[in-house]
């Protein structure tokens, strides 16, 4: 397990620095994929997300996000991404509430970090992180006895790798955009 562990943050760490380089936003995205490890395999073994994990993952990843926010001038971003944890949360509660059996408490307090983390990249990042790990599991288990059993913490993860590729491959595609209604009258249709 402990190389499922280090394969996970490996992964989780090398598509943050891909995606951010060395700057202060690497901090928060790097401890986000540690944790996201540790409960990766936590998850496989015991079924559980520990609240020793996941509650001072809310705080710690506040604040570290805080870090890139004034060292970057990005408050708009440490807003978004503090809105984005909470109604990310709220979205997994309710979720929680109306099947308790296919969605655990400790994923619903992994949301608001995941959230938040997600948030700070683009409200688009948000929606395409949290909809590619649902419909992840609902891909791995066709039948609802089989959904129940499915680790959804796990997949949360992939989710963030995906918005790590989406929200790249968004910027790049407006800034194609930006340099075609530079250069002509015709513009660019997304």
């Amino acid at each position: 397990m402990l190389a499922t562990c280090i394969a996970v943050a490996g992964l989780l760490g090398a598509a943050s620095l891909w995606r951010f380089g060395f700057t202060w936003t690497l901090l928060p995205y790097l401890a986000y994929s540690v944790l996201s490890a540790v409960l990766v395999v936590i998850d496989l073994l015991s079924k559980r997300l520990p609240n020793a994990l996941t509650l001072p993952a809310i705080p710690a990843t506040a604040a570290l996000l805080a870090i890139p926010a004034l060292a970057d001038d990005e408050a708009g971003a440490l807003i978004r991404a503090l809105c984005a944890g909470g109604i990310l949360l709220a979205v997994y509660l309710a979720l929680h509430l109306i099947s308790p059996a296919g969605l655990g408490l400790g994923d619903v307090k992994l949301a608001a970090s995941m959230g938040m983390v997600l948030g700070w990249l683009s409200w688009s990042a948000l929606l395409w992180g949290a909809v590619r790990a649902v419909d992840a599991r609902g891909r791995l288990a066709r039948h609802p006895r089989e959904r129940a059993r499915t680790r959804l913490a796990p997949l949360t993860h992939e989710g963030l790798l995906g918005a790590h590729d989406f929200n790249r491959c968004h910027i790049a595609l407006r800034r194609a955009c930006a340099r075609n209604l530079a250069a002509g009258p015709r513009g660019c249709r997304e």
